[in-house]
This record gives structure tokens, sequence and C-alpha cells, in this order.
């Protein structure tokens, strides 16, 4: 345990253990419409966070307002925790925050209103609404959002993908700088995320297969990757790792012609989560692998009910809600 920081194990299982059942969740999938829907999320624990939003009218701050709400529980962990424990909160919160980077830079080259951006945007620590509010506001280009960036190593790597940006046209690159940030710091936080690396890794290499560009230009080669860089299809890619935990996710997929990668993405994604679902009970799990478990384990929890908003607003089912759920 963190020196000091027992009641941080403390609190975060006890958050843990208070989040929706399935029952509650199955209540709020059996809304046939928001206005039903926000009526039984008054029913639980989120009742307070929401209570004062029309669902109907004000659908993209009742996403604000959840997301907000895990902002305020990871700062609230960070205000309280030791010093060491502030370092992996904050190096933890850099990964959010690459992803709401990526966000902004893709919404500016799709050329969309910055209120539109701000939906997509995840809060976390000191990267709050105000702050991106700020970057949108201060910075009229993505170039100037990229000389903005405070982290100096993500920085470099979005200049060496802005670099090819200008040249291609493509925003591959930009994308492939951002992940290429995620990578390297996700093994520093947590040698957990070692196997995600990989098979994250994995997927953009079929990814750069269907677009139909060299993988090698985007990717680190490292040795368990490095073997897959010149492969010609994702078929190919998939059988080389025909081992262990790859095995058991590519499974569904191997000898298949027409391979979806956004159903590979969320198995790699769902995988992630049962794990940290495991290591979150285990009583060997070291003191910042339990930290670690419990912000992917409230995120996700957090990414869950926005999707049964959304879904709802879109007239799905229940069971095709259920489908994209990552905690539940």
């Amino acid at each position: 345990m963190f020196s000091g920081d027992g009641y941080l194990y403390g609190r975060a299982h006890g958050i843990i253990g208070k989040v929706l059942s399935r029952s509650q969740i199955n209540f709020l999938l059996s809304s046939s419409n928001l206005k039903e829907l926000q009526a039984a999320f008054r029913q639980t624990q989120y009742g307070s966070i929401v209570q004062d939003i029309n669902f109907v009218t004000e659908m993209p701050e009742v996403a604000k307002q959840l997301k907000n709400h895990f902002a305020r529980t990871v700062s609230t962990f960070y205000k309280q925790g030791s010093s060491r424990a502030k370092k992996i909160i904050d190096l933890h919160s850099q990964r959010f925050h690459a992803e709401n980077i990526r966000y902004i830079l893709r919404g500016l080259f799709m050329k969309q209103p910055h209120e539109e951006i701000l939906e997509r945007v995840s809060p976390v620590g000191k990267y709050s609404y105000e702050y991106y509010e700020k970057v949108l506001t201060s910075s009229s280009s993505i170039a100037d959002i990229i000389k903005s960036e405070k982290i100096q190593t993500f920085k470099q790597l979005l200049e060496q993908g802005y670099s090819e940006f200008q040249k291609t046209g493509r925003f591959v690159p930009v994308d492939a700088a951002i992940d290429q940030f995620e990578y390297y710091i996700l093994p520093i936080i947590s040698r957990e995320f070692d196997i995600y690396v990989n098979l994250k890794n994995i997927i953009w290499v079929c990814r750069c297969i269907n677009l139909g560009i060299a993988p090698y230009r985007y990717i680190k080669p490292t040795t368990f990757i490095a073997k897959a860089l010149e492969s010609n299809s994702i078929p190919e890619v998939l059988s080389m790792y025909n081992f262990g935990v790859y095995k058991r996710i590519f499974a569904d997929y191997m000898g298949k012609d027409d391979i979806p990668l956004h159903d590979i993405e969320f198995a790699v994604e769902r995988f992630q989560i049962k794990k940290w679902k495991k290591i979150f009970r285990q009583k060997s799990s070291t003191d910042i692998e339990i930290l670690i478990a419990f912000f992917e384990m409230k995120y996700a929890e957090i990414s869950d009910l926005i999707r049964i908003i959304v879904g709802i607003n879109a007239g799905f089912s229940q069971e095709e809600i259920e489908k994209s759920f990552l905690f539940y």
C-alpha cells in the first residue's frame, strides 16, 4: 500500500462496491424513451448528479455531468494521496488527456463546431472542460494546439505526426502519434498494460493494411510487433499471434477474410477491463495496480451509462445496447 494511502484503497473498494447492480442496469435499459430513462436515473445513486437536467432537451449535458463526476473522483484521490500516489494519478491522467487531444485535433480536421468537439472530451485530474475550452478558443489550428502542448514527449510525437500529415493530408500519422504516446506511458504506469499495448499495436498493423499504407511508418518496431510489419493481410497478421492470450482474443476471427476491426478493438478493451476487475479483487495485487484498476473500472462504468443514454435516444434495443458495454 502507498505510505499513508490506506484511505484511498478503502475508498476505492467502497465506490466500486456501490456501482449500479445488474437489476438497476436492466431497469435503466427497460426505458422506452429519454423521459422514462430520466425518471429511472433519479432512482439510482446518480440521481443527484443529473436530477436538474432535462434528458430530452439537454442530453449532451447529462453525459458531461457524468464525466465530470469521474473527473471529481480522480481529483479527490489526487488531493488526498501521497506524493507517490499523485505521480501515478497524474501520469494516468495523461492517457485521458491524449485521447482528448485526439478528439480536438480530429474535430478541427473534420471542421466540426467547437461545442461538438467538447462533447467528446472526458475531463480528468487537472484537465478540466474549462482547460479544453481554453485550448480550443486560444488556438485556431491543429498546428497551434500541438505547439501549446505542455507534455514534451507528447508534443514531440505530435510534431512528427503533423509533419507527415502536412505531406499526405491524412490524419493517420497524427492518430498514430497519439497512440504511440499512450503505448509509451501505459507500461510506465503499470506492467499490467503490456499485453494491452501489444494487442493495440497488432490492431494498428491491421488498420494500416486496410488503408494500404506501410505499418512501419507509424509503429515503433518492437521485437513483438516487428514480425507483422511486412504482412500483406489481416488474417496473416492474426495467424502470427495464434498463441496464449492473443489466441483467445483473436479466436473468433482466425481464418476469416472479412474481419471487422471495430469488433476486435472492442474485444481488446473488454479483455483489459476484465483483467482490471480480477486485479482489483486479488489480495496479491500491488497498491499501484489496485489504484489504476479502480480508475479504469470507474471510467468504463461511466462510459456504459452514457452508452445507455445514447442507445435509448437512438431507439436501440436492450440487446444492442448491452453489446457495447465494457464494465457491465
